[in-house]
């Protein structure tokens, strides 16, 4: 992802994982000064919609550290509801499985 001609974060599908329903969608923004900027919802919301425009799914799942309120909020604003209970890992990191219903409105 890039913003004000910097690379800030990543964001990608993935149709393999171990840990989530597939697909899953992962984003990833580096700094916090990016955070709160509408980056990460304008590149999760094109993500999506280009998704839906080619894919025959009906749902886009992902997941997210508790602890990490600003992507908790940010998958919440885009639509994102919670799928299944919360979790502890193998490290003791407390994770929430999310999925978003392809067709809603962004």
């Amino acid at each position: 992802m890039h913003y004000a001609g910097q690379v800030v974060g990543a964001i990608w599908l993935d149709r393999d994982t171990e840990y989530l329903s597939a697909p899953s969608i992962h984003i990833m923004i580096g700094s916090s000064d990016i955070r709160g900027r509408g980056v990460g919802s304008a590149a999760l919301a094109a993500l999506i919609k280009l998704f839906e425009d080619r894919a025959h799914e009906d749902y886009l799942y992902s997941r997210h550290l508790l602890e990490n309120e600003p992507v908790t909020k940010l998958f919440q604003k885009i639509g994102f509801e919670d799928y299944g209970v919360a979790y502890h890992d193998r490290e003791g990191l407390r994770w929430q499985n999310v999925r978003y219903k392809l067709g809603d409105q962004i």
